[in-house]
């Protein structure tokens, strides 16, 4: 858990094990409104939410501390869940990734007022800058454990054990696609 262990096994995984393209899957706090435990978040891009002042994720992190998950990875991981038929509780779009597991509800409206992120995770940012910077496509997929408010305790640790089988599921529909495609 954390970027650096993140970092370093996706580096792993890519420099001794040749990995063409990676997946990664866990638990997420939800942000944006209206979300909920259980639902599904797959990655359009990633940022950092504990890098500050923002002047250096511009300077230097590439892309200003954005990274775009692989166009084609998303649309198959779209495909997957519409085939799981879970469509009406997946959300697409921003992931923020930091060393907090966010359990106050002050502390989630000061990371709101800062980013534009779906959900929270501690993993996701440091995957997809390191496939970024190794050109490996990359897709973060996760499920949502809590609201990131004053509840996620007791929230994450109700729900944890449910979701690797949703990860599972899905991983695997969106890898039987991507053998597909070639």
């Amino acid at each position: 858990m954390g970027k650096v262990a993140a970092a370093g096994v996706a580096q792993l995984v890519i420099s001794e094990f040749g990995a063409t393209h990676v997946f990664n899957t866990g638990l997420a706090g939800g942000l944006k409104k209206g979300i909920k435990v259980g639902d599904i978040v797959l990655s359009a891009e990633t940022e950092y939410f504990d890098v500050t002042p923002a002047s250096v994720l511009k300077n230097n992190f590439p892309a200003e501390g954005r990274y775009l998950a692989d166009k084609q990875l998303l649309a198959l991981a779209q495909k997957a869940v519409g085939a799981l038929g879970l469509s009406d509780i997946t959300h697409v779009g921003l992931v923020t990734t930091g060393d907090a597991f966010i359990t106050e509800s002050a502390e989630k409206q000061k990371l709101l007022s800062r980013t534009a992120g779906i959900c929270n995770d501690m993993e996701g940012g440091a995957i997809a800058q390191i496939c970024y910077g190794n050109g490996v496509p990359f897709l973060i997929v996760r499920i949502i454990s809590d609201l990131a408010d004053d509840t996620a305790n007791d929230t994450y640790y109700d729900f944890k054990a449910k979701a690797p089988k949703l990860c599972n599921d899905v991983i695997c529909e969106l890898v039987a696609d991507l053998g597909q495609e070639g």
